[in-house]
């Protein structure tokens, strides 16, 4: 044989199936795995513990995967206070009214409200007229004007409101544009329309008076 050539046993660990001798066994017996006593890294990083603590992780982070939701209302919670309403029969209601030709708009309003015993605020209008009888002040008498004139702003109110006054009192005043492009206003007291006017208005069957004190106005 030459002698260049070298043999070895070999390892018992090429031979998984091969029964190791006494020799082998009592060396592994001296010489444990160095991790044989403890946990593996990963263990010791809490991997170990199963899927338990990324749950608790994720819910303490949305804070709605775990436990059931609160019902009710919190602890120290109370009824809020309902605010004051008044009766429905005082609410006022929108209405549209067509005036004819020839009339006059002061007088039919009056009467419009005082046969449906209702109280009107009268907040808008528009037409033609003939005829108007305006006071520029209140101290001044009124003036009559007998031209074309297209109303620029109108309002007032007429009804009953207190028991103090008659039902026919009404308060009316105007913008009223002539044909050269002057404007006059003032009190109203007699308006004649020349074309149909139309008339926005407020209604109340039973307005309620309420004085400057009382808790409605809070």
């Amino acid at each position: 044989m030459n002698s260049d050539h070298s043999f070895s046993f070999p390892n018992s660990m090429d031979y998984p199936d091969r029964v190791p001798t006494n020799n082998e066994t009592n060396s592994e017996e001296h010489h444990p795995h160095p991790f044989s006593n403890t946990n593996l890294p990963m263990f010791n990083l809490g991997v170990g513990n199963g899927m338990s603590n990324v749950g608790d992780s994720v819910g303490s982070i949305g804070g709605q995967l775990s436990g059931p939701r609160p019902r009710g209302r919190p602890r120290g919670s109370k009824n809020k206070s309902k605010e004051d309403v008044l009766p429905m029969t005082s609410l006022m209601k929108s209405i549209v009214l067509e005036i004819p030709p020839g009339s006059e708009v002061v007088e039919w309003l009056r009467q419009f409200a005082q046969s449906r015993n209702i109280y009107m605020d009268v907040i808008g209008g528009s037409g033609i007229f003939s005829q108007a009888v305006i006071s520029y002040m209140p101290s001044e008498q009124p003036n009559m004007l007998s031209e074309n004139l297209c109303l620029v702003s109108f309002g007032g109110t007429v009804g009953k409101i207190s028991h103090l006054e008659p039902f026919g009192s009404c308060s009316f005043a105007a913008s009223l544009g002539r044909l050269n492009g002057d404007i006059v206003g003032g009190t109203l007291w007699r308006l004649v329309s020349l074309t149909p006017v139309v008339v926005t208005a407020l209604i109340s069957k039973s307005p309620e008076v309420v004085g400057a004190g009382d808790k409605a106005l809070a």
